[in-house]
């Protein structure tokens, strides 16, 4: 299965000081970002192909995958055209949607319990979207 990680967008509802703004996926919780909470659920659901579509200030989540020296290294494809919302950002992943094999399509900023996720990936050739 490969996952398709939706991370262009500015986070304009979240309140961040004006100049300061990053990524919403960069939030932490706990030790870990909310990027890397995302990875490590897919690892352990056995999702081991990652595509992250970004926009909104990409070199700081490149530099977030570096930090976490994330193995199987992840796709990034990025939209540079993010500020016209997040059906461009799922056109943007038309290759990694359409090269076969079942996909989970997900939101970056989306907080949710590891518990949820090893059903939402389980069972046979059935494509998925968490958001």
């Amino acid at each position: 299965m490969r996952a398709i990680i939706l991370a262009a967008g500015m986070g304009l509802h979240l309140v961040q000081p004006e100049g300061q703004q990053k990524p919403k996926c960069l939030m932490r919780f706990g030790d870990a970002s909310l990027l890397e909470r995302h990875l490590h659920f897919l690892k352990s659901a056995g999702v081991d192909e990652v595509v992250f579509v970004t926009g909104f200030k990409s070199e700081q989540i490149e530099a977030e995958l570096d930090a976490i020296n994330w193995k199987p290294a992840t796709e990034i494809v990025v939209n540079n055209e993010f500020t016209l919302g997040s059906v461009l950002s799922v056109h943007t992943a038309r290759d990694a949607m359409t090269r076969g094999g079942d996909v989970l399509l997900m939101d970056a900023e989306v907080l949710y319990d590891e518990r949820i996720f090893t059903p939402l990936v389980a069972g046979d050739s059935v494509n998925r979207l968490l958001c």
